[in-house]
């Protein structure tokens, strides 16, 4: 019996290879449009992940992180915004030791911190956003419109212990001041004070809504605070016949000013650097206008 095996012709050989290859196309046409796909998904995936960009803001400063925060993304999941109320020099603390990727601080910023930071290579970067104003309130009843310097100085030094030595109702004043080595009281004591001192019996409060609650909860009381905090509770008293508007301050009459200035992390991410930007932009100048002078 001859048990060989049939033989194969050579077109039957051709039609199975061009069979095994058109089958192993369609298996490639089959998985590529998948892993095209799934490759996408996590790209699309990766991007919509929530960024969260943290701020650190002085008192003074608070409602502008608000503001500028608030129109950068209406309703936008992808970045989120982590902000904390803080004093200027805790603030920039924060920032410079990369615990915080944006800070807005009152005052000037030391240039020292400045050139240190850009020799060791970090970059960091600040930029001046707006002017605020310091502005002295009473009681919203209280009969008193108008201060002069000297005045105002004689009162936070307790020289002047009661209202009639001013014409302006009766009894002592309640002195209502900002703690120690705030921006605010820095800017005060330096324009107003002089070489004098504040009264030992001044009260004193951590942050500018403190005052504004104190002053316009007790008749009889004065104090200092940004004019972003005062509302219809307090009543702003002209300094020298000059209230903290913005168009005065923008022309320098009004002496109570200081710049708010905003400092970026070089590690912070892309969208904070993109919201420092918005903030530069003409319509991030029109937010801060809102509330604020603008340095031209």
């Amino acid at each position: 019996m001859d048990m060989r095996l049939p033989r194969i012709g050579p077109c039957r050989v051709i039609f199975a290879t061009v069979f095994s290859l058109l089958a192993l196309c369609a298996c490639a046409g089959t998985f590529d449009p998948l892993s095209r796909k799934e490759a996408q998904l996590a790209s699309e995936s990766q991007a919509s992940e929530p960024v969260l960009v943290r701020i650190a803001a002085c008192s003074a400063a608070l409602p502008l992180a608000n503001d500028l925060t608030a129109a950068y993304a209406p309703g936008d999941s992808h970045v989120l915004f982590d902000l904390t109320s803080s004093s200027s020099r805790i603030a920039t603390e924060l920032v410079l030791a990369g615990q915080t990727d944006l800070a807005i601080v009152g005052g000037k910023v030391d240039l020292d911190i400045l050139a240190r930071e850009r020799a060791d290579g970090r970059g960091l970067r600040s930029e001046v956003l707006a002017t605020d104003a310091i502005g002295i309130i009473v009681h919203k009843d209280w009969p008193l419109d108008r201060l002069t310097t000297s005045e105002l100085a004689s009162l936070f030094s307790g020289y002047l212990l009661d209202w009639e030595q001013l014409g302006a109702g009766s009894g002592q004043p309640r002195i209502v001041c900002r703690e120690q080595g705030s921006v605010a009281r820095t800017v005060f004591e330096r324009v107003i004070m002089g070489e004098w001192s504040v009264t030992s019996s001044a009260i004193l409060m951590p942050h500018d809504r403190g005052v504004v609650e104190y002053v316009g909860e007790h008749p009889g009381a004065i104090g200092y605070a940004s004019v972003t905090h005062a509302d219809d509770r307090v009543k702003l008293v002209a300094l020298d016949g000059t209230l903290p508007t913005t168009r005065e301050i923008e022309r320098g009459r009004y002496p109570l000013t200081y710049p708010l200035v905003l400092l970026a992390s070089p590690k912070a991410p892309r969208e904070a650097l993109r919201l420092v930007d918005f903030a530069k932009s003409s319509q991030g100048r029109r937010i801060i206008k809102q509330r604020y002078a603008v340095p031209g």
